[in-house]
């Protein structure tokens, strides 16, 4: 009896082809089942998420925004002083 083959298609880089593995559960192997797909973007989003966090950037843009709330505070302090 032979083995039911993966139905997911595969991108060898020129062509669409069948993936060659084994069917494990559900008629895909174990690369290709939704469920493992799901999980491997959710890992992927959430280093994505951490990698963002941490950058550089993402911290100068938080900075940006303080200093934007606290320049705001002063304005006001200062119309409060020279308005009343």
């Amino acid at each position: 009896m032979k083995k039911e083959k993966c139905k997911k298609e595969v991108w060898s880089g020129f062509y669409h082809h069948p993936c060659p593995r084994n069917a494990v559960k559900d008629g895909y192997c174990r690369q290709h089942h939704p469920d493992k797909v799901a999980g491997r973007e959710r890992l992927s989003n959430d280093i994505k998420k951490i990698k963002w966090k941490n950058s550089p950037l993402s911290i100068a843009m938080r900075k940006i925004k303080e200093l934007e709330k606290e320049n705001d505070e002063l304005k006001k302090q200062l119309n409060e002083i020279y308005y009343p």
